[in-house]
Order: structure tokens, then sequence, then C-alpha cells
């Protein structure tokens, strides 16, 4: 099946290794056909990552077909949450995709538009919507319920019976105990552990308070 990426930055050009990877371990039937983006037909992401496949042009002007699926691999939240608008209103065909090493449950149940990288966790009945993005090693576990466009960086750890709304980051090994709510637009800071509900609009993040020093 043809497979157009939509971003040409880092996100897109690790996608690429992984989907290609799939198919040498032929766990895919996707052929990436090349990238479309919010820049110009001389788009700098697309040259700086040396991306093997074309570029396509503008996503507002290219021509989507019921013969492709779409994936979406920009990390910017603001600019995601636009391009989904978008492409719900011209209801185009998102995939999802999952690398082949990582472990997803038979009882788990997931929408469109998302990715799951190497070596990733999706715990029995976790209900995982659309647009979300996890990096590797994340783990979701069992009983969760993660709703739409988070992005979780490598190694977060969302425990069991959690719930996670919407257009949140999830910063590098970040966690959030068992049974805890995370509202929407929320910025999880960098090893932060999550051990209370969030609403909304709120950013976590250590506040140190000593200056320490290493004597030798």
């Amino acid at each position: 099946m043809k497979l157009v990426l939509i971003g040409t930055g880092a996100a897109a050009a690790e996608l690429t290794v992984f989907i290609n990877d799939a198919q040498k371990l032929k766990k895919t039937d996707f052929k990436i056909k090349g990238y479309i983006d919010v820049q110009s037909s001389k788009n700098k992401y697309w040259k700086k990552y040396s991306l093997k496949y074309p570029f396509l042009g503008d996503y507002r002007s290219y021509k989507f077909s019921k013969k492709e699926s779409y994936i979406l691999t920009i990390n910017d939240i603001k600019i995601r949450t636009g391009i989904i608008n978008f492409l719900n209103k011209k209801n185009i065909k998102m995939a999802n995709f999952i690398h082949p090493t990582a472990i997803v449950a038979d009882t788990s149940k997931m929408g469109k538009g998302n990715v799951i990288y190497p070596y990733c966790l999706v715990g029995p009945k976790t209900k995982i919507g659309d647009f979300n993005f996890l990096n590797s090693n994340v783990a979701i576990g069992h009983d969760s319920k993660i709703i739409d466009n988070n992005i979780f960086s490598p190694n977060c750890c969302i425990a069991g019976h959690s719930e996670i709304g919407k257009n949140n980051f999830f910063g590098l090994h970040s966690a959030v105990i068992p049974g805890r709510k995370v509202g929407n637009k929320n910025k999880i800071q960098a090893g932060m552990i999550v051990d209370k509900d969030i609403e909304d609009n709120q950013t976590i993040f250590h506040r140190f308070k000593e200056k320490v020093s290493i004597v030798t």
C-alpha cells in the first residue's frame, strides 16, 4: 500500500527508517511514496535529513487519494492540531504504524493515525484514540485510556488504569502512577512523575531551590 508521510523533519526521518526496517522483516505492506509538509516545494528539512523518497509539495494543495494511506509525523502539538483538523474535514484515510518489535495486547483498541515506535508496550484492555505518537520504549499500562493527539517521548511510562486526555506532551522518562487522570494541553517535563490528577493547560516541572556542588 502506498504511504505518504505528512512532515519532513526528524520524526519523518526516524519513521522512514522504522518502516523500511519493518519491510525487511516482511511485517508491513507499506511502501513510502514520499512526503508532504507545510513548507514550499524547496523544503529545507527534506534536504537536511536527506530523505530518500521525493518531496511531494504542500499538504494543503496535495491531491489526496483513497488509494493511499497517510501518517502524520510532525511532533509540534500546535501544528499537529491544525493539520489534524484539516485532515478530519477532508475525511482523509489515516493509517496506524506499529513497529514489529512493539508489543500490543490483543484486547487493546486503537483509533486512526497512531504511531508506535520500536520496543513499546501497550497493555491489555487499553484504549488508544487517534493521532497519538509513542516514541521508543513507551509503556502504556493495562486498562488505561489515551484519547487523542498526545506525544510520548522515549521511555515514558503510563501506569495501569490511567486516563490521558488530548494534546498533551510527555517529556523523556516522565511517568504517571496508576489510576491518575491527565486532562488536556499539558506539558509534562522530562523526568517528572505525575502522582496526582492534573486538569488542563498546566506545565509540570521541578523547581530546584538549592544549588548543589560536587567536591572531589
